[in-house]
């Protein structure tokens, strides 16, 4: 479970005013991405924190992708 206060942070960092939600903080660069500090020095993927955010944590032997093949989004 992902606590309110970084839900919050979270959040702020997501355009989500088209059809992508598009995650404007750190990200890959080899990727692209977003990257999202979930403890002091522990980082995960953006669409992964949505999709814990959303539904809960991922299933075992699950991936979390994009349909639009974008990876700054995290819709």
């Amino acid at each position: 479970m992902i606590p309110e206060d970084r839900r919050r942070r979270f959040w702020r960092k997501v355009d989500t005013s088209g059809d992508c939600w598009i995650w404007n903080g750190s990200y890959s660069r080899t990727y692209g991405h977003g990257q999202f500090f979930v403890g002091t020095k522990e980082r995960d993927g953006a669409h992964r924190v949505a999709w814990r955010i959303a539904y809960g944590e991922i299933p075992a032997g699950r991936w979390v992708l994009h349909h639009c093949d974008n990876p700054r989004c995290v819709r």
